[in-house]
């Protein structure tokens, strides 16, 4: 599978962070700190960032945009991928 072994990872995503669909045109990852979780009050450790670094460098990504559409990808394929049992 290569690099799509990423889709299938638990992938993390600042929810507080995208706030209006401006944001979707910012061409860098959001800073660690936009990745608080506010349901869990707690913080992305740093290996999950650098993870979510990793996904954004290995897929070429320019966009906040293009790590959106990843992970919803991701989600939508792996429930279609139980649909077909």
């Amino acid at each position: 599978m290569g690099d799509d072994n990423i889709v299938f990872e638990k992938g993390h995503f600042p929810y507080s962070y995208f706030d209006c669909l401006e944001k979707l045109d910012v061409t860098a990852l959001p800073p660690k700190s936009a990745f608080f979780n506010d349901l869990t009050d707690s913080e992305i450790s740093d290996s999950d960032y650098r993870h979510a670094q990793d996904v954004r460098t290995r897929r070429k990504m320019t966009t906040f945009k293009e790590y959106h559409d990843l992970r919803d990808d991701g989600r939508f394929a792996f429930g279609r991928l139980f649909q077909g049992f």
